[in-house]
Formats: structure tokens, sequence, C-alpha cells
């Protein structure tokens, strides 16, 4: 999926988290400064995609920002495979669909169409009349859709009416939208809802998941994404922002970490498990590199083993309910 996300305009995390969950194998995102064309992919975690985003988005307020999650139809999953891809110093883009023949087993079809299409076309080639007809014609054709971003922060995009536009912002296509499993919205990984920690939004009165809100000082309570954004609450320049997700407001543990509400929240939750290692049926607790650490051995596990683990283990931790009903 491509979400273009043009200056000013405002896209919430659940809505990010959503399309990189529906999308999972490796995220990336391109934006300007200073007459400077800029990309960074390669992230497989979620935590350190927002933190990228956030980043960028408060540092460079006037840019535009390109964001693509991948689903791998070809090629390997890493990082030369995500987009977006980069034509030349001064133009980028990311592309949603399948170029039919183009992939092998090591390079994406996008990777390959870029090799062999565009870095061959002139330079400035979507402001040649002729090149940009059959460009479009040709995606079009094929049901792809593209994202190009300049360095003069220009973006176009090919087929845009085969996607949407929703509050200011594109998508190619709808993975960014929740989706219902067996009655349940799913939040996270493999069906499971980790969201079972409530508050009451102090602006809506809500019942609403702490992983959809914020704390903000001015009104000294909760608040959820939905009030969040429609208010443009000040959270003040003056506040430490979070080390883990790049949000305001925090608070700064022990060891000198800054964390917001929702990443503390979902930081100390632990789950007991069979460890691989120890055999024990133990705590793995979350950190924030992104692993889980036995509290029994030491050991680390890393998010996809944990899954499995959540597969093989019986689990009756009441952070966490399965949609069926187990």
């Amino acid at each position: 999926m491509i979400i273009v996300k043009p200056a000013g305009t405002v896209i919430t995390r659940r809505t990010l988290k959503t399309g990189f969950q529906a999308n999972p194998d490796g995220a990336g995102m391109m934006y300007t400064h200073d007459n400077v064309l800029e990309v960074v992919k390669g992230f497989f975690h979620f935590r350190g995609f927002y933190k990228t985003f956030r980043s960028i988005e408060r540092a460079f307020p006037e840019t535009n920002i390109i964001v693509h999650f991948r689903i791998a139809t070809s090629g390997l999953k890493n990082t030369p495979n995500c987009h977006p891809f980069v034509v030349d110093d001064t133009l980028a883009f990311a592309h949603n669909g399948i170029f039919l023949g183009l992939g092998t087993l090591l390079e994406s079809d996008t990777m390959v169409f870029n090799k062999t299409v565009l870095q061959l076309l002139p330079k400035g080639f979507l402001d040649i009349p002729r090149i940009k007809e059959a460009l479009d014609l040709y995606i079009q054709r094929g049901f792809c859709k593209l994202a190009f971003l300049d360095k003069d922060n220009n973006y176009t995009i090919i087929n845009p009416n085969a996607g949407e536009w929703n509050n200011g912002v594109w998508f190619s296509n709808t993975s960014y939208e929740d989706r219902a499993v067996f009655g349940f919205t799913k939040y996270d990984y493999n069906g499971y809802d980790y969201s079972n920690t409530y508050r009451n939004c102090v602006m809506c009165h809500q019942l609403v998941a702490l992983r959809e809100m914020e704390w903000h000082e001015e009104v000294n309570g909760f608040v959820c994404d939905g009030c969040n954004y429609s208010t443009h609450i000040s959270t003040g320049n003056d506040c430490e922002v979070c080390d883990v997700c790049g949000f305001f407001p925090s608070e700064t543990s022990n060891e000198g970490i800054s964390y917001c509400a929702d990443c503390w929240n979902e930081l100390t939750m632990s789950y007991k498990v069979h460890c691989p290692c120890c055999h024990g049926y133990t705590t793995l607790r979350l950190l924030l590199s992104d692993d889980y650490k036995c509290d029994a051995c030491g050991a680390y596990v890393t998010p996809d083993e944990y899954k499995d683990l959540l597969h093989q283990t019986a689990i009756t931790d009441s952070h966490f309910s399965r949609s069926d009903g187990c």
C-alpha cells in the first residue's frame, strides 16, 4: 500500500499500524528538505517505523511524505527490495501492484522495473507529455499505482482513481482500515487483541483502548486519537519525547528512558509461555529492542519466535484474549 500524506494533513497511529500489519514485508518512506530528496526504508517492526515517521513529520513540517508498506510478491524480503526506489538524485517512487514477468527470486518486480524502464528514461520524464501518457496507460492497464516525489517536494500519483482520498491523505487501497476478525477488531499480531486496558476520553467521554489514546497535561487526562487530531491539542515544545515512538508527552523511568503512556503500557505487559531455552513456564518481557527476555534464564526471543510460542502454548494471561473465545 502507498500512502501520500501532503504537508499539513494528519494520519493517526492506528491507521499506520493497521496498514503496516496488513502489508508486513517491509516499510519505507520518502520526504524532502532543503531541496534534497531523502529515502529511508527497511522497517520490519512498527515501533521503529513509527518513531522515524513522527520524527520526520516534526522536523520537516513542510514536506510531503510518501509511505509504502510492502507485501512481497517476488524478490527477497529485505531492505533493498523495500520501497521507495530511487530513480535518480531528483526523483523516487513507490509502487502498489505487480509488474507481471519482471520479478526474480532475488529482486522484486518493482526493482527490475526501475532498472529496466524508469532509470533509462530521460531526466524529468514526468514533465514530457508523451512519456507521461504512455506511463499512465501502462500503469492503468496493469491495475497498478505509482507515487513519485521529487527534490522540490512535488508529488505525482499515477492512476490516482484506483485509490482513495481520506481526510486529505491518498491511500492506494483500503488495507489501512480495521478488519473484523470473528467479531473482534484486529489490533495486533495473529488475530489477538492486546488492547484490553481501556480509559474514558476526557473530551468525548467514550471508552477507548489505551493504546489509541495519549495523555495531555492541558486537559489533565487521556485523549483518544479522534479528539486529539480533531482538536489539535498542544503538547508544548518543552516536553521530552517518548524514546520509543517519538510522541509527546513522556515520563522518564529510573533507567533514564522516556515513555509515553501508550508505550509504557505496551512495554510493561508480560505473557506466560514455555521458554524455548530453559523450557520453563515463565514470563517473557517485551523490551525496547522489540525482543522478549525470559525472566528465568535471561534468554532473548525474537518477535517471530514469540509469535510461534503463542500458538504452541496454552495462554491464560489476562492482558489479552483470543478472538475465538479460547
